[in-house]
């Protein structure tokens, strides 16, 4: 069956318009899918929709790093033949994860990084563009004074920069975008793509560009997470489900398997997930009361968002 899902970050509210992103990049999916784009196709032009919206960690809008520059992680990955290509810690570009998919299909590689990313992307067409936003400048100017000034810190941010006291989980959530396509054919595709936790030290790649942590695809099943990245890298979180999925689990059991399974061996992590099998099924968990999901099938006349599960245990 058709059908496409987004997960909208793990920290962000499934209200205003962090819901209407999400439930306006689905229905974006599902005409595609009707009009026979492939699923592949529909995830990355639904990640570059979400990339485009600057209320989102991805794309334009991203948050800049420590020293003030937005470093952005992308990936895409094909569940028919298992291929795929990601970019880490990319500048300059509007669109990270149509810079992936030409790492997937014009090089022999799967990752690039850093000034490596940026310059096969100039090489690739992609021309110079600046992704910040006055938003997320003043954002990171005002942590930076409170940080200097040893002032309290906005509560959402709070444990996520601690390291600036104690050089302990020095990153600890990212907002996270994903998408999953199911085409007429059963196949299966997924995209991410994020900014990266605010802050971050110049660098630092997480989970999002890391081929079985972040995201995984495959004929059974695929994943796509946000949240803790160091966290879901150790659990390798997006293989993990999708090996539950071909095991025989529902995705259902599978999302809410994991976030169990990471609150046990990761407990404090932020973890937000969403997966689909080769039916269109969707399943989504996180261990917090925020994220904005959305899924929608050709059968559906409008967005389903509510339908993550809370895992407390």
């Amino acid at each position: 069956m058709r059908a496409v899902a987004i997960i909208g970050g793990a920290l962000n509210p499934p209200e205003g318009e962090y819901l209407e992103g999400v439930k306006k990049g689905v229905e974006l999916g599902m005409g595609l899918l009707k009009e026979g784009w492939s699923a592949l196709e529909v995830a990355q032009r639904v990640a570059e929709f979400m990339e485009d919206l600057p209320v989102f960690n991805c794309g334009t809008g991203s948050r800049l790093n420590m020293k003030g520059d937005i470093e952005m992680d992308a990936c895409i990955m094909d569940g028919k033949d298992l291929r795929a290509g990601a970019v880490g810690c990319i500048q300059k570009v509007k669109n990270p994860v149509a810079v992936a998919r030409k790492v997937m299909e014009e090089t022999d590689h799967i990752l690039l990084v850093g000034a490596g990313a940026t310059a096969f992307a100039r090489a690739m067409g992609f021309p110079e563009y600046d992704p910040s936003t006055e938003l997320r400048r003043r954002e990171w100017e005002d942590l930076i004074n409170r940080l200097r000034n040893e002032e309290p810190l906005p509560e959402r941010f709070s444990s996520v920069l601690n390291y600036w006291q104690k050089l302990k989980g020095w990153i600890e959530h990212d907002d996270t975008v994903g998408v999953l396509a199911c085409d007429e054919k059963g196949h299966l595709a997924a995209a991410t793509s994020s900014g990266g936790a605010p802050l971050k030290m110049p660098g630092r790649i997480g989970d999002v560009p890391l081929v079985g942590s972040g995201i995984y695809a495959n004929e059974m099943g695929a994943a796509v997470l946000s949240g803790n990245g160091e966290a879901i890298v150790k659990l390798q979180g997006a293989k993990t489900i999708v090996d539950c999925i071909a095991k025989g689990s529902s995705p259902r059991e599978a999302a809410a398997g994991f976030v169990s399974l990471a609150r046990s061996r990761m407990p404090g992590a932020t973890i937000s997930c969403l997966c689909m099998d080769s039916h269109g099924t969707v399943g989504a968990a996180r261990n917090v009361k925020t994220t904005p999901f959305a899924y929608l099938n050709e059968q559906m006349e409008k967005p389903a968002t509510d339908f993550a599960e809370i895992v407390s245990r």
